[in-house]
């Protein structure tokens, strides 16, 4: 088998590229090949290994180009990844090679999912955002502070501004999702296509804003985290919130919670809600983005961690993390990591953007034996099922091998006499 991997990145840019560039080297380490098409150098160091065969095809970020116009023209259709793809694509063996989507929206454009299906190579595609269904990727109104319930591309979709920068940038963005629609074939009866979710949660919300026709398979991200000794949490006092600071993110609203239950609250990352934080809860820690350990040595520290967005998460990475150690979580309902959580067992679900329900969950995990019993059970819980990167390469296979064998059977019917 050949797995041809297609990411805008193939250095960790973020959780779409750290995944592909995770799922490219554990195929290799099974014994897999694995032709990796960047659009963008460097190369992370993980990809150096003899069955992985890099090929950078030396594009730029769509809007890091000063002709605005050329940016949204690339943005929509890219030419030159689509060519380039497409000459790759040919001098492989078509009996047993997939083709799997990471990232595709920063430089590389739909012009890269036709050539896909051109080929007639079977194509998955990974949702770690919403963009294949939405044109914005959240699916999610930022004007509105509240995730989205219009069908997108429908006359409601194109008339509200739900943009997290502008209606002009959505506007661009609501032509490439035509291009896109065209190019994956949204009207065929049938094409091929897959869809891999990263978790159920986000399956039930995306599934049906897609085609009938596609297939779809849920492989949970992993997660890289060795088993270590359980946090004591009972003995912490810290309530940590790790992520940007964004309106979607609520990091404004858990540091509103935090000053009504009296708690102390740190503050791990940056963006546009940094000041608010400080000026509802003077008294909170706010430290910067870090490595690795830097996060560890904040769930070290941790009596919980909240994680309050108010869109529809595909995944929640740092909610996995933190039950690895055995630091309980307060997670809203509307998010990927509902999924992890057994409420008042391993962690507290919560309804987005209610202020008092989160105080009172926050409340809640004051009593030392509650949060220590909370910890324990995260810690239990976690390490029987893990999120492994052997977990999710076996789950890969099995959706790899599943539409290898409907080609197969299609290419069977075919030649039927």
């Amino acid at each position: 088998m050949l797995v041809v991997i297609v990411s805008d990145y193939a250095e960790v840019t973020g959780g779409a590229a750290k995944v592909a560039i995770a799922s490219a080297r554990g195929l290799a380490e099974r014994g897999i090949r694995v032709l990796f098409v960047c659009a963008l150098s460097p190369v992370s160091p993980r990809l150096d290994h003899p069955l992985i065969e890099v090929h950078c095809l030396g594009l730029q970020e769509v809007w890091s180009r000063r002709n605005r116009l050329g940016a949204a023209v690339a943005a929509i259709w890219n030419r030159q990844a689509a060519r380039g793809l497409d000459q790759l694509l040919r001098q492989v063996d078509p009996a047993r090679t997939v083709v799997h989507f990471h990232q595709w929206t920063k430089a590389l454009s739909p012009s890269v999912i036709w050539a896909t299906r051109n080929s007639g190579l079977p194509c998955l595609i990974s949702m770690h955002d919403y963009f294949l269904a939405c044109p914005n990727g959240n699916y999610f109104i930022f004007s509105h502070k509240q995730p989205c319930t219009y069908r997108p591309m429908s006359l409601a979709c194109l008339c509200v501004d739900c943009d997290s920068r502008s209606y002009a940038h959505k506007s661009v963005r609501l032509v490439r999702q035509a291009a896109l629609q065209r190019a994956a074939g949204h009207r065929q009866a049938t094409n091929g296509l897959a869809v891999i979710h990263v978790s159920a949660f986000a399956r039930s919300v995306a599934e049906p804003l897609l085609p009938r026709a596609w297939r779809h398979f849920v492989v949970p991200n992993p997660v890289d985290v060795a088993m270590r000794p359980r946090v004591r949490v009972g003995g912490n006092r810290d309530f940590v919130f790790v992520g940007r600071f964004t309106p979607e993110k609520q990091a404004g609203l858990f540091a509103e919670a935090a000053r009504c239950a009296r708690v102390p609250a740190t503050f791990l990352g940056d963006g546009p809600e940094a000041q608010t934080i400080r000026a509802v809860y003077p008294d909170a820690r706010i430290l910067p983005w870090g490595d690795r350990q830097t996060v560890d040595r904040l769930l070290e520290g941790a009596r919980a961690l909240v994680f309050p967005s108010s869109w529809y998460e595909t995944s929640g990475l740092v909610v996995a993390e933190a039950l690895a150690r055995g630091v309980p979580t307060i997670v809203s309902r509307v998010t990927a990591a509902q999924d992890l959580i057994t409420d008042g067992v391993n962690g507290l679900l919560c309804p987005p953007d209610d202020l008092p329900a989160l105080v009172s969950r926050l409340e809640l995990l004051k009593p030392d034996d509650v949060a220590e019993r909370m910890g324990r059970h995260a810690f239990e819980m976690y390490w029987k099922a893990p999120l492994s990167e052997s977990a999710h390469i076996d789950r890969l296979l099995t959706a790899y091998d599943a539409v290898l064998d409907r080609v197969g059977s299609a290419a069977a019917k075919d030649h039927e006499p």
